[in-house]
């Protein structure tokens, strides 16, 4: 018998092939069967809110980005750093090595430095520790970053992630940095560039 009421829930679930997965704020219910997501709650409000509170928090990072980077940005750059200040906060990325070699126009040096970035907590009352989730989300921000503004790569993401993830609907970095290196080979293909 289950300690508490949740741990009843849990077992109740898992009983029924469903398994419950507790990500911050989020409580995400798995068929552990055929893998689909079927219920996702972001502070009791499902998806749309957290589709609302991203776009939100990109937008404003977009915003801090540009009062303190002293450069040009392409869109791709723009667009990792705007994840990259949205996950780690704009003080951090103001005090950061990332900001003052970018404002440096050492643009090469950046996703090396955003790298460094990849220690955090799991769960309130943890240590600090290396977490493999912010790992392969810095990868994919240095591999979007490092990305030509000039190359087509979004018109072969849809393909490519059909190709690669077929049924699944929400990606986790590690899989849009693969879909994302896969697109950019297709699009320098295109031009005639091999890899």
């Amino acid at each position: 018998m289950a300690d508490n009421i949740f741990d009843e829930v849990v077992e109740q679930l898992a009983d029924k092939g469903i398994d419950l997965i507790i990500d911050g704020p989020s409580l995400i219910y798995i068929h552990r069967k055929t893998g689909t997501r079927l219920v996702e709650f972001i502070d009791g409000l499902g998806p749309n809110a957290e589709r609302l509170a991203l776009e939100a928090d990109l937008k404003q990072a977009i915003k801090d980005i540009s009062e303190l980077v002293t450069v040009p940005l392409n869109h791709n750059q723009m667009g990792a750093l705007a994840s990259f200040v949205s996950h780690i906060g704009v003080d951090r990325f103001a005090k950061s090595k990332v900001l003052a070699v970018l404002n440096q126009g050492r643009y090469e040096s950046v996703p090396k430095y955003m790298q460094r970035f990849r220690v955090g907590k799991i769960g309130q009352y943890s240590r600090p520790q290396i977490r493999t989730d912010y790992i392969a989300r810095r990868r994919y921000e240095a591999e979007l970053f490092s990305t030509a503004d000039h190359l087509n790569w979004q018109a072969e993401v849809d393909d490519v992630q059909a190709t690669l993830y077929p049924q699944q609907r929400d990606l986790n970095f590690q899989e849009l940095r693969a879909i994302l290196v896969l697109a950019k080979k297709r699009a320098y293909n295109k031009l005639g560039i091999f890899f």
